[in-house]
């Protein structure tokens, strides 16, 4: 021993008479065996390597002495200080690792390593942490009343006096401790397995590996207490805000060994389900629900589970039916927390192997159904209404994994949890029927359960409660119910009972004397809605008129109950041969008995709908037989005009007036023109505009007045009777502007200007409500703040109003007479009215007349009238700040029209944006710069004009005298936005510069003169700017500068030794410059490299993909890089750019280089003397690089790259040059393009990301659709290879069952990688895509398939075709086969179904009878099916 080791152990044992801190003494024997506690701590610990141990001297005795001096610490049972320090594990871990396995394992036995373990793991439990935790739920345990309480601590005192020590038994970082431990568990367990190498002291591994198999061995009972103090520690350290997640996910492991190492006992599965079963799934139910997202322990954790409780309670279960092993293994746990039956039932059903082509077999679902009733009836009775919520996740469990559940059983849980006396859990409910609605729908001798629901429903539509009820009863109860009626083929039984519970809800009601209560659960909107989905597919004509013949016998005595569900019909036909079978049935039916007669205020109103709704599907002679009616004056239309002279808007205490409006406005809309109808509705349709005229102009006011208009929130469900004014001036105008705008054509006829006033009251309302606009807007602005702008958007939408001219001049004179909102007395204010201009973008430029044109064109600027512009609040900001107007005038510049345009404008809006401060000032810029682009385009079409030639010459001029004075005042230099128009109309001038020069325009001398004026400012401007100190260049200003003077010098071309000259500065600039929004320190760089030197090499073609100035920078240079290079110089420059060992494909800058250098080598077919010449050069460069050659190593990494971007590009860049370089193409391409797209749909395909599955075969069908559109000629003998790829592309069309067996998958292929995830599969826009791919086989057309040495006597669609059929049936079996074994969406089935008529297109007699003979009998039946299916619909049957 050497004297420093001596000193060392001489050191400790002075430091433990003195009983000094355990830290100290810690220290010292660390010191004694040679290390520091700081290095061997944390991850520092792994650095530590066996050659440490197999180095040092074969005798261990310091390791061994410190080691049993530890375990002696460790093992004192009044000092708990030892186990709960970090550090003592630490070193304990490294003495472990450092001594021979057998020393260790003797000396962790003959301390009973396990019971200090257990010790430490249960003493950190109960003990109070010292750390800063996140908020989280209490962790439950099944000793939550011992850790309630708390050990006295030892206070121990230094050699000074000093109270030292933990004060209260605190540790003072759980998660430390825990990775502490689990090191010193992992390498324990690790030590257990047997490796190949020999060990120490010449025993084998198998030898060592024993000893530490002993280790661990305890009894079930300290294994389980371990296991599930440890997992309840995990947990406590889940909650910790920073954690160390580098050997998180492996942190179970080692106790599940030790778990799976104890002693076999009788009592073990009971020792599990006391310690660990709780513990389990309280960290089960946080993984599981998202609270700890570091981890995924799910799997570990169920398998738990499964193997100590579920599969020893099924095997119990089948050995002995009596067994009652679950019960005894669950019950606690439950009895602890009833939110732990839901993930034992989970994990009961997950347990299940599926077998062949079925989930579970039959014993499995009695089984799983045992495992519910056992979990449920463990659930405490006096607890029943707490219960529900876990019952129902049980049983959305059972929906999730499509078990049926026993019918008693359910019939049970509903009867005593969902619907007990006093109380209803209408969540329980809504599971009840989503899982198994026969528990109400079929009849049941003990209790009729569904007229117990019913009856609950409709009493608690008459409780107070109902009004925070009603959604969730209707929305999960009601329509999910009166699906399973429809799906149960008794649609008809519903419509009954809903009739009988409408009269009692009314008795209830009138018993209750709630008279002006809301609507209840059989009145609302949402049962009407479902039942205009169901009511025509499920029931038949027979079947509807027995139903109006049913009605018919019950109105006159119960009229109001029949108003409703005749209304409910109303709404629900749309199909020709329901509406030929029932006509005015449904007016006769509530009319004609004088049953209208007897409905109560509260039901008449439906009276009207039933009449709206059934003017949108009656035939024309019907609508003339109800014309006739009412010209008779029958009911109701007797007392229409009476009603009708009532205030409609002003009434809000009565629907009936609302709904006269909405039968005026569906009558209106029926009628033809010159119709009876037409003549008896003008009057009325008429009086409903001026009304709502009248109502609109004082609704502003009120708004802005901020009157009480109704709380409700404006929509098409009302749930009162007495709704607010705002919801029934809104509804009436939702009639005119949404619902029937052909009414609004009658506004025409109104006299003086009251509907122009009405639109503008609508517009007004509409611009206050957004939020663009909204100033101090009302509380019902607020809530409904899509509710007048929806309204106005739908008239634009509208064509009708769209297609009548005059109407739609009106439309557009309201917007542009409100640019601002200084008129619209809700605001008040000179800003902009981002209304008007989002409305007039959504107008289409070719309906606006050429008047209009010139109004947008000039709206939002001064129109030389200083007194409107200072009222208007007009500028030439409104413009120029705007992007909005901006874009609008950019879209309008379509078609523009040029009187009263001037260039003046165009410098003013320069001018007013150069002077400003926005936050994002560049995109006006871009905007200003692209109208100026499209006015110069514009007016350059027929320069002989003399509009545009004096456009042309006074831009002109204008820019020369402006540019003249810049160059002779510095104070007088052009601003960065005058830059950018002056370098675009420049530009344009330049490239018509000789028909400018023809017809005197511009004289050409002129034009270069001034040309080179301006850029020589701009040159020097540039400098100025450079020679700034960094602080100057680095705001907005001087970067805008930048941008407009690059911009200009790139499109006009300039001197690249002028440039070369600002070399130094440049980079200085783009060195000192931070990096913004603008990236102007990169657009810099890319115009030095582009302009500034004659050579760019190969390396300067890099830039940021990840922007579009990246990319843009990219294709500059490479463009600039091919300037004067023939076809073999820009192949040697692609050669370069992919770079040796092909190192260039994995750089996406470089890929984007690449295309750009594919796109501008030519395409030609070379002579017999140029291939001679090619050989030569090949033979003396040895490189033989050629376009061909590049698709060959493109399309060689397309199936190799696993980088989505990396894939998009290298398939574009091959869809590219099969378009435009296939005389390039060899047939070798061809076939390696087919292979490649059978690799990516195979599973050797690259782990590509899942969320990008429908770009990834989106790509792979465009590749193959170029090959059958340019190459066909090239598949001939090759066609295998094609059906081969259809049938790669068909499968990812399926999904595998989830019984789907490793036979089926081999069968027909595992899905790629990229097509794993559920979340993202293939949509019916893939199968279009696929479906394309089908038709241009089996339908080519004539261009595709002729070629040069073609017999104009033969059809070569004809052969095409027959070729086609011969290959495609294969590709027809596999479908076929698919449909057999997996799923397909049925919105795919859709948009597969012409693929399959084009394929049988191709087939003859014989042929089909072959694919029958080579089919099974399911295969048989099906391909029957689809041909029977083609027969009827898809077959071209001649005139």
């Amino acid at each position: 021993m050497t004297s420093k080791s001596r000193a060392a152990q001489e050191r400790l044992a002075e430091l433990e008479k003195l009983s000094a801190p355990f830290e100290e003494q810690l220290e010292e024997a660390a010191k004694f065996v040679g290390v520091d506690l700081n290095t061997i701590s944390g991850s520092k610990q792994d650095e530590v390597e066996t050659s440490e141990k197999t180095s040092a001297a074969i005798y261990h005795g310091r390791e061994e002495w410190l080691l049993k001096w530890l375990l002696k610490r460790l093992q004192a049972p009044g000092d708990v200080e030892p186990r709960n320090t970090p550090s003592s594990w630490w070193l304990l871990r490294y003495l472990l690792q450092v001594l021979p396995q057998p020393t260790a394992a003797r000396a962790l036995i003959d301390r009973q390593f396990t019971s200090i373990l257990r010790q430490t793991l249960e003493e950190a439990r109960k003990s109070p942490v010292d750390v800063e935790m996140t908020e989280a739920p209490r962790i439950a345990t099944s000793d939550s009343k011992e850790e309630e309480k708390r050990q006295k601590s030892t206070k121990k005192r230094k050699h000074t006096g000093e109270l030292i020590g933990n004060p209260s038994n605190q540790i003072g970082n759980l998660s430390d401790l825990i990775d502490a431990i689990f090191s010193v568990m992992d390498f324990t367990i690790q030590s257990t397995k047997i490796i190949t190498t020999g060990s120490e002291e010449g025993r084998s591994s198998a030898f060592s590996a024993e000893y530490m198999k002993t280790v661990v061995k305890t009894s079930a009972k300290e294994a389980a207490t371990i296991l599930g103090s440890w997992v309840t520690l995990c947990q406590m350290a889940l909650e910790y805000q920073n954690l160390d997640k580098n050997n998180l996910q492996k942190w179970l492991t080692p106790f599940i060994e030790i778990w799976n190492s104890h002693t076999a006992e009788d009592t073990s599965l009971m020792q599990f389900s006391i310690h660990c079963t709780q513990p389990i799934l309280s960290l089960l139910g946080g993984v599981k629900d998202g609270r700890y997202s570091k981890i995924d322990w799910a799997p570990q954790l169920e398998q738990l589970i499964s193997r100590n409780i579920m599969n020893p309670a099924k095997a119990a279960k089948w050995e002995n039916s009596d067994s009652d092993l679950l019960t005894t293994l669950t019950r606690l746990s439950i009895l602890q927390d009833t939110a732990n039956a839901p993930l034992l039932f989970e994990v009961a059903i997950r347990s299940i192997q599926p077998h062949g082509f079925r989930r579970r077999r039959p014993n499995d679902d009695t089984w799983l159904q045992f495992v519910f009733k056992t979990l449920k009836d463990a659930m405490p009775p006096q607890r029943a209404e707490s219960n529900g919520k876990d019952v129902g996740a049980l049983l959305q469990c059972a929906i999730n994994h499509k078990l049926n559940l026993d019918l008693g059983d359910l019939r049970i849980i509903t009867a005593e949890l969902a619907l007990p006396k006093g109380r209803e859990d209408w969540g329980l409910l809504a599971t009840i029927i989503k899982l198994d609605a026969n528990v109400f729908l079929i009849p049941n001798d003990d209790q009729d359960l569904l007229k117990e629901l019913l009856d609950r429903i409709t009493k608690t539509s008459v409780d107070e409660s109902w009004t925070e009820l009603c959604d969730q009863v209707v929305s999960d109860v009601l329509v999910p119910l009166m699906g399973e009626f429809a799906k149960a083929r008794d649609l008809s039984g519903f419509i009954r009972h809903w009739f009988a519970q409408l009269v009692k809800f009314d008795k209830l009601r009138k018993e209750a004397m709630r008279f002006s209560m809301g609507f209840g659960a059989w009145e609302d909107d949402a049962l009407q809605v479902q039942l205009g989905k169901l009511l025509e597919p499920c029931l038949t004509v027979q079947q509807i008129t027995q139903i109006l013949d049913w009605l018919t016998t019950e109105v006159s005595e119960h009229p109001d109950a029949v108003c409703v569900i005749l209304e409910a019909i109303a709404g629900s036909i749309h199909h020709e041969e329901v509406v030929d079978a029932i006509g005015l049935r449904l007016y006769h039916v509530m009319f004609n008995s004088g049953a209208s007669d007897k409905l109560e205020g509260r039901y008449r109103w439906r009276s009207w709908r039933i009449l709206s709704r059934s003017l949108e599907w009656l035939m024309a002679s019907d609508v003339d037989d109800l014309s006739r009616l009412w010209e008779q004056k029958s009911k109701p239309f007797h007392n229409l005009s009476s009603k009708f002279t009532s205030n409609i808007i002003g009434n809000p205490s009565k629907l009936e007036p609302l709904e006269v409006t909405r039968f005026i406005c569906a009558a209106w809309n029926s009628a033809r023109k010159n119709s009876p109808m037409e003549a008896l509705c003008r009057p009325f349709a008429l009086n409903v505009l001026r009304r709502l005229a009248q109502d609109m102009r004082f609704l502003p006011a009120e708004l802005k007045g901020n009157e009480v208009l109704g709380s409700e929130a404006c929509g098409s469900v009302v749930r009162t009777t007495e709704p607010g004014l705002g919801w029934i001036a809104w509804s009436t105008a939702k009639f005119v502007f949404a619902e029937y705008p052909k009414i609004l054509e009658l506004g025409l006829e109104l006299e003086n200007d009251v509907f122009q006033k009405m639109l503008q009251d609508v517009f007004w309302i509409a611009s206050a409500s957004i939020p663009e606009n909204r100033a101090a807007s009302t509380d019902w602005l607020l809530q409904n703040s899509e509710a007048f702008p929806g309204l106005w958007m739908s008239i634009l939408y509208s064509e009708g109003v769209l297609n009548n001219k005059p109407l739609l001049e009106i439309i557009i004179d309201t917007m542009l007479q409100n640019q601002t909102n200084i008129n619209n007395p809700i605001i008040k204010s000179t800003s902009t009215n981002a209304f008007a201009v989002k409305s007039l973008l959504r107008l289409p430029v070719s309906i606006v007349v050429k008047k209009h044109t010139e109004r947008i064109l000039g709206s939002w600027l001064p129109t030389g009238d200083s007194t409107a512009d200072d009222t208007q609040g007009f500028s030439h900001k409104s413009t120029a700040l705007d992007p909005a107007v901006l874009s609008l005038k950019i879209k309008f510049m379509q078609r523009p029209v040029l009187e009263k345009m001037k260039f003046e404008e165009l410098v003013r809006l320069a001018d007013t944006l150069a002077d400003a401060e926005l936050p994002r000032q560049h995109v006006n810029l871009a905007l200003l710069k692209e109208l100026a682009r499209l006015t110069f385009v514009f007016v350059h079409t027929n320069i002989d004009q003399p509009p545009q030639k004096a456009y042309i010459s006074d831009a002109f001029s204008q820019i020369k005298k402006k540019i003249k004075k810049a160059s002779e005042d510095d104070e007088k230099r052009l601003n960065y936005a005058l830059i950018m128009i002056f370098g675009v109309a420049l530009s344009i001038f330049h490239t018509r510069a000789n028909p400018l020069n023809d017809l005197n325009v511009i004289p050409k001398k002129d034009l270069d003169k001034t040309m080179k004026r301006f850029k020589e400012g701009l040159l020097d401007q540039l400098r100025r700017i450079l020679h700034n100190a960094p602080e100057e260049n680095s705001g907005q200003f001087a970067h805008l500068f930048i941008l407009s003077i690059i911009d200009a010098l790139s499109a006009l071309g300039v001197d690249s030794s002028k440039v070369a000259e600002l070399g130094d500065d440049a980079t200085a600039f783009c060195a000192a410059v931070q990096d913004t929004e603008l990236h102007i320190g990169k657009r810099l760089e890319t115009f030095m490299a582009v302009h500034g030197s004659n050579v760019i090499q190969e390396e300067l073609l890099v830039g940021d993909v990840s922007t579009v100035t990246g990319r843009q920078s990219i294709t500059q240079k490479t463009v600039a890089a091919m300037v004067g290079k023939d076809k073999q110089a820009k192949l040697k420059l692609l050669d370069s750019i992919f770079g040796p060992g092909l190192v260039g494909l994995k750089k996406l800058d470089k890929l984007l280089a690449a295309r750009q250098v594919i796109m501008s080598i030519e395409d030609h077919r070379k002579s017999a003397k140029e291939e001679d010449q090619d050989e030569d050069d090949e033979k003396e460069s040895e490189s033989g690089f050629d376009l061909s050659e590049a698709y060959s190593i493109l399309c060689g990494n397309l199936w190799k790259v696993s980088e989505i971007r990396q894939f998009c590009i290298i398939s574009e860049t091959l869809e590219l040059m099969l378009r435009t370089k296939g005389r390039s193409m060899s047939q070798f391409n061809i076939d390696t393009t087919l292979g490649s797209i059978t690799i990516l749909c195979s599973r050797n395909s690259p782990a590509l990301p899942p969320s990008r599955s429908g770009t990834i075969y989106l790509h792979l069908c465009r590749l193959l659709q170029v090959v059958l559109t340019h190459h066909r000629l090239k598949l001939q003998g090759h066609f295998h290879l094609v059906v081969q790829v259809m049938q790669s592309l068909l499968r990812l069309l399926f999904t595998p069952l989830p019984y789907s067996t490793a036979k089926t998958l081999k069968h027909f292929g595992s899905p790629p990688p990229w097509l794993s995830s559920p979340k993202h599969q293939l949509n019916s826009k893939h199968a279009a895509a696929f479906t394309r791919l089908v038709t241009l086989i089996c339908d080519p057309s004539v261009s595709s398939v002729r070629g040069s040495q073609h017999n104009n006597l033969t059809s070569v669609t004809d052969k095409a075709k027959r070729m086609a059929g011969q290959h495609m049936q294969f590709v027809l079996t596999t479908y076929i086969k698919l449909q057999l074994e997996m799923r397909m969406l049925p919105e795919i089935r859709e948009k597969m179904v012409p693929g399959l008529y084009a394929i049988f297109d191709t087939t003859t007699p014989e042929l089909r009878r072959a694919i029958n003979d080579g089919l099974d009998a399911s295969g048989r039946a099906l391909f029957a099916t689809l041909y029977r299916d083609y027969a009827r619909f898809g077959k071209w049957k001649g005139n």
